[in-house]
């Protein structure tokens, strides 16, 4: 039987683009050729999954500036893909609640908070927590238009929800934001604990993602490197022959060709400053560009993608995130006070311009000298301006408060650098107040004004998962199956 060629465009080498050519070659029929071509607009693949040599020991370390946790290691393909290369992770909290496992506070003149205290305080806090998600409707897995309307108009923010209840149980002046006392210091560094998990502000977050139906189930993980994740996929696409990758080939128009034509054909073209255009004919078209990529339009559809679409992309929420690195000589607060917490929450005060610090510790669970800074939020907005040498001084003035024994000193930093990175622009996709979770199903549907032959996949086009890099993974499955699917069905070529 002759073989029936199909040529599929992955816009992005991502996590989503990578598993969508996977998933394509791993499961397609030999009776179909494909000829696979992933357009990336950077130097690299893997998105925003990014690592970086550790400067003072680059043979043996690196430190993840992105994507950092298995998040539920149950039915899910990438922690799989993770164990069975062996690739270091570390046990980092349990359930639907956020990656938190062991952490340690300090209030806002630099003291540390007795760690019965805050353990005690927060366990009173998650069961308030946990009323107030059993208060709240689950969304039903698809409404009308009617009836998303009225779920918009009820929606509170998450921030709201908790404070009523908070006050009701323990006291309105606990959540008074000039109230100094261990209690109020714990409370906000909780809600700035979420706010950190969901890369929002606690008063952003819409109440209607809470109960969502979530896949991520069993226990969450830290990862060392998702690096060898990435190269793993890589060097498995790079041994295909239908597959090529291009890298520096950012696609700025994607266009419908072939009305004429039983067959849909669409045109992919990209273009930069320092290149003369290329274009690409394709069957099937699988764009995973970010959404905040998609939100400022640097990709044009021709025709213009249907208005359900565009409103989708329009109305998903961005949760600005920066992950920092900062490299010392020594482990201080091992040697200081014997911390070794897996997280480090500092309180607002005044050098960090009254927003708290979260940073995860790498040295509990991989031996560096190194404290992975967490900034989301309005303080994730602000902080990706600092110079490095701003950065260095108000890390430097907070932990040196903390832990006076010491002479602390920041030897080396890295950036994430997200949002000024182009084709990334944010940390993730958010479910914001006034939001609507069917604003991610809208943006996964095959976009009819290119006969479903032009797709999408990525972490905000996952309704359970998303802002996960198990949700971009699955997306790829799901797009690639899709393609596979409607070309079994030979009226769809």
């Amino acid at each position: 039987m002759a073989q029936t060629t199909v040529r599929i465009v992955i816009v992005g080498g991502g996590v989503s683009g990578l598993s969508t050519a996977c998933s394509l070659v791993q499961n397609c029929s030999p009776n179909v050729k494909l000829d696979i071509k992933i357009l990336e607009a950077s130097s690299r693949l893997g998105g925003r999954v990014r690592t970086v040599p550790i400067p003072d020991d680059p043979e043996n370390g690196c430190v993840s500036l992105g994507a950092s946790f298995v998040h539920g290691h149950e039915n899910n393909p990438v922690y799989d893909i993770l164990s069975k290369n062996n690739i270091k992770m570390a046990k980092a909290g349990a359930g639907t609640n956020p990656p938190s496992g062991h952490t340690q506070m300090w209030d806002s003149s630099g003291k540390m908070i007795p760690q019965k205290d805050s353990e005690q305080f927060t366990a009173e806090i998650d069961k308030i927590c946990e009323e107030v998600y059993e208060s709240l409707p689950v969304p039903p897995d698809s409404a009308t238009t009617e009836e998303e309307a009225s779920w918009k108009r009820q929606d509170q923010s998450l921030e709201t929800l908790i404070e009523k209840k908070v006050s009701e149980k323990l006291g309105s002046a606990l959540v008074d934001s000039k109230n100094n006392s261990h209690p109020s210091e714990i409370y906000r560094l909780y809600k700035w604990r979420i706010g950190c998990y969901y890369g929002s502000e606690m008063s952003d977050l819409s109440s209607s993602f809470v109960n969502l139906p979530n896949d991520s189930r069993g226990d969450h993980f830290l990862v060392s490197s998702y690096q060898r994740f990435i190269e793993i996929e890589e060097q498995f696409l790079r041994s295909q022959p239908n597959c090529e990758i291009r890298l520096n080939t950012p696609v700025t128009l994607i266009e419908k060709l072939g009305q004429d034509s039983p067959r849909t054909i669409m045109k992919v073209t990209s273009q930069s400053d320092s290149k003369p255009a290329i274009t690409f004919l394709a069957d099937y078209v699988v764009v995973t560009a970010s959404i905040a990529c998609l939100k400022k339009e640097l990709i044009k559809f021709s025709p213009d993608l249907s208005l359900q679409k565009r409103e989708s992309i329009k109305n998903i929420g961005l949760a600005p995130y920066e992950l920092v690195a900062f490299g010392f000589t020594e482990a201080f607060w091992k040697n200081d006070s014997n911390v070794n917490s897996d997280w480090l929450l500092f309180s607002a005060c005044q050098e960090t311009g009254n927003f708290p610090l979260a940073f995860l510790n790498f040295h509990k669970n991989f031996g560096k000298n190194i404290l992975v800074g967490h900034f989301h939020g309005k303080f994730g907005q602000i902080m990706s301006e600092y110079s490095d040498q701003q950065l260095k001084e108000m890390v430097e003035k907070v932990l040196q408060r903390a832990f006076p024994k010491s002479k602390v000193s920041v030897k080396w930093i890295r950036r994430s650098e997200w949002q000024r990175t182009k084709y990334v622009g944010t940390g993730f996709s958010a479910l914001h107040l006034k939001g609507s979770p069917y604003d991610f199903d809208r943006l996964a549907a095959p976009e009819k004004t290119f006969d479903e032959r032009l797709l999408f996949a990525g972490e905000a086009t996952y309704k359970s998962d998303f802002g996960c890099l198990r949700a971009a993974f699955i997306s790829g499955q799901r797009e690639a199956s899709r393609i596979l699917k409607q070309v079994s069905n030979k009226s769809r070529l």
